[in-house]
């Protein structure tokens, strides 16, 4: 499915985890990549659960780049502390709850006509996979 057919077709974007590279790439508009250019061109809502360790999260570049992708329509799901695995420690920030990241999409993605609860919606995902550094196994 080409990049603009599938922006056209959802109703709804959701970006899960949405890295620092990719909120800063949605501020600015930037659309190098399938991710990127998808958010540029969806007349849907998005949905944006942003993933990262707590020293980027809590950058003044990456606050500033959530509250203007805020003023500009997005949703913006808070990450919250989560194992990293690098430490051991709750330093990360990650996905919450699925059922907060269900209840924010939900928000926005209110239908059109009734409907059953799923009927008819159509969501585009983007997803990652965390990935380790070489010769590192990991955990959980």
């Amino acid at each position: 499915m080409p990049h603009l057919a599938l922006a056209a077709w959802a109703d709804l974007v959701l970006v899960l985890p949405a890295t620092a590279n990719t909120l800063a790439k949605a501020v600015l508009g930037i659309a190098d990549n399938l991710v990127s250019t998808c958010l540029l061109a969806a007349a849907a809502p998005v949905v944006l659960v942003p993933s990262m360790n707590r020293a980027m999260w809590e950058r003044p570049a990456v606050q500033r780049n959530v509250a203007q992708l805020r003023e500009d329509g997005y949703v913006v799901v808070p990450p919250v502390p989560v194992l990293a695995l690098s430490t051991g420690t709750f330093e990360g920030r990650g996905m919450p709850p699925v059922e907060v990241v269900l209840e924010s999409a939900a928000a926005v993605s209110r239908p059109r006509a009734r409907r059953s609860r799923s009927a008819g919606r159509r969501t585009a995902a983007a997803t990652g996979r965390r990935r380790s550094r070489p010769g590192t196994a990991r955990r959980g």
